[in-house]
């Protein structure tokens, strides 16, 4: 999406409230929480993040990327859904063992034999096949997408996340600012480092990239006009 924003923790790099910088900021459902619940935040997915993954159907298998999340990822990232449907909040509320696979996943597992209400493997663990999709602007579909509640209790990881993704209502670089300086406050506030400090929570605001871009478009057309 335009007005996307990307959230992620590090390590804190300024001294806080007597405590030293190198502090290793842990992100947790509670921040999810928080975040969603924010003024001017649309659509928030926290996400864990999974490494080596290996997808198996019967004697088909294959290393793929899995993304846990929450269903509002998919408006963020314009998921686009093939067959079936996207992770919804019965999934999350239940820890349903669902995913979501990308057309190429779905390409080389199934060889085109039906796959919703079918059973995969992820790292040895049956997941049971809800939806087909296509990455947003993506030629390559190669992500797989579980509930992240469900990643945490089946991959052993807690409560923790490791970043969101999240959409902003927001039409200017000021408003997209405010937003983004709102979000860092009250995750400073809760986790104890300075809200500028970059190093503890990393961000990238699309929306801000996108109209400093058309800014500079517009300056060219003017300059192309005067000419």
């Amino acid at each position: 999406a335009v007005n996307a924003m990307w959230l992620w923790s590090g390590k804190t790099s300024i001294p806080y409230q007597g405590m030293k910088e190198g502090r290793e900021i842990q992100l947790t459902n509670e921040d999810y929480d928080i975040i969603k619940n924010l003024k001017g935040i649309e659509h928030t997915s926290g996400r864990y993040f999974l490494s080596g993954n290996t997808f198996s159907y019967g004697n088909e298998y294959g290393t793929y990327t899995a993304i846990t999340c929450h269903p509002d990822l998919k408006d963020v990232e314009s998921i686009e859904i093939v067959e079936g449907r996207f992770i919804n909040h019965v999934d999350i509320n239940q820890d349903r063992k669902s995913v979501v696979l990308g057309k190429d996943i779905y390409d080389a597992l199934f060889k085109e034999k039906n796959a919703i209400g079918e059973y995969v493997r992820v790292n040895n663990i049956p997941f049971k096949v809800v939806g087909i999709c296509k990455e947003g602007g993506g030629t390559r579909h190669r992500n797989a997408y579980i509930p992240v509640t469900t990643a945490q209790k089946v991959f052993n990881g807690s409560n923790r996340l490791h970043n969101f993704a999240l959409t902003i209502d927001a039409k200017t670089i000021e408003e997209s600012q405010a937003i983004e300086k709102s979000v860092r406050e009250a995750l400073a506030r809760k986790h104890k480092f300075d809200s500028t400090d970059e190093s503890a929570l990393g961000s990238y605001n699309k929306l801000e990239d996108v109209l400093q871009t058309m800014k500079i478009f517009q300056a060219i057309k003017i300059f192309i006009w005067i000419i």
